[in-house]
């Protein structure tokens, strides 16, 4: 799965030019894999700014139920935010994440 690299949303297949904000997509986009589902977008968004002070790249998608009623900090039973990161940051972003989820 690709996500433009300027305003993160997903990309169709062999996009040249993201039709979500016009730009233009670089030629190396690097393939975005998901490490893990958090139970709402604040826990995820948390996990984003540390993986981002690393120098990880990453998306945050939520999902129907999240993105339909636009919660934010308290999310509704059963809502979920998954984190994308480039392919070959996996096992890196996914041990920070352990890291981070023994301390809650």
């Amino acid at each position: 799965m690709k996500f433009c690299p300027h305003c993160h949303k997903r990309l169709p297949a062999g996009v040249r030019k993201c039709p979500h904000c016009d730009r233009e997509i670089p030629v190396h986009t690097p393939k975005m894999v998901a490490i893990h589902s958090l139970p709402g977008k604040l826990y995820a968004e948390m996990v984003k700014e540390v993986l981002e002070k690393r120098g990880i790249p990453c998306v945050i998608k939520t999902d129907l139920l999240s993105a339909a009623f636009g919660s934010g900090g308290i999310s509704a039973v059963g809502a979920q935010a998954t984190i994308f990161v480039p392919e070959n940051r996996r096992e890196e972003s996914e041990e920070i994440l352990h890291q981070m989820l023994d301390h809650i």
